[in-house]
């Protein structure tokens, strides 16, 4: 799924979003007079194309039908679409349908929505990282990827700067209950699948002693090569002096 993030697509997705409503509900009446109805999984493979060639309103009407036609995938994204034009209720709705499937990405929509709490959702840590953690069990990278960043933590020096006092103390309690009561384990897990910030921290941590770690230069120098190769990042190598 291409650009649905993209600042400046969303304005023109919270056009696209009622104009798919409105046409996703003229579609039924179309069906209903006798022409042959696509299937949702038809509509998600024509959503997914259209979607490539960046058509969003043909993407996001199909999207939509995809997913009330109880396409697990199409729920999911477009819960995604639904949450990135400020509709956090609505989006909730979807990632549910998806997540009542079992599906571990509308387990991490949920999660998503709970954290921010806007638009008509509350915001509930607590209940974040619930989805969060049955997202992560499944496998679900970006869930894991997410707890781990709770667990490497916010930088409060630079928040500081921008935020006031009492708002970045509520950061920082919130990211602390995000991450759960073994930051470690939770880093590690994410490193082990090669995601280069958790690496970045389990090298200072075992360059620092961080996390109750020992200790052990080794093990951090390792890691930051390790980094660096993930991060694209080329490693000079020192020049010997020639003798005289």
């Amino acid at each position: 799924m291409r650009g649905w993030m993209n600042g400046w697509l969303l304005v023109a997705l919270s056009c696209c979003v009622p104009l798919a409503f409105a046409q996703s509900a003229a579609s039924g009446v179309v069906a209903a007079s006798g022409v042959a109805a696509t299937t949702p999984e038809e509509d998600f493979a024509a959503a997914d194309k259209a979607d490539k060639d960046d058509d969003m309103i043909t993407s996001t009407k199909l999207y939509k039908r995809a997913a009330d036609g109880g396409h697990v995938e199409a729920q999911v994204r477009f819960g995604h679409i639904l949450f990135s034009v400020g509709d956090s209720k609505s989006a909730l709705h979807y990632f549910r349908m998806a997540a009542d499937q079992g599906n571990a990405g509308g387990q991490h929509g949920i999660g998503i929505v709970y954290e921010g709490g806007r638009e008509g959702v509350e915001q509930d840590i607590v209940e974040a990282r619930k989805w969060y953690v049955l997202s992560a069990q499944q496998g679900f990278k970006l869930a894991i990827n997410r707890l781990s960043d709770a667990c490497v933590g916010l930088d409060e020096a630079a928040l500081v700067k921008i935020y006031s006092r009492s708002q970045v103390e509520k950061m920082l309690a919130d990211t602390a209950v995000l991450c759960g009561s073994d930051p470690f384990a939770t880093i590690k897990r994410a490193a082990d699948l090669d995601y280069a910030k958790a690496v970045v921290a389990l090298a200072e941590a075992y360059r620092s002693g961080k996390y109750g770690v020992t200790p052990d230069p080794k093990q951090a120098a390792e890691l930051t090569a390790r980094a660096n190769k993930l991060l694209g990042i080329v490693e000079k190598k020192e020049k010997k002096k020639r003798r005289l």
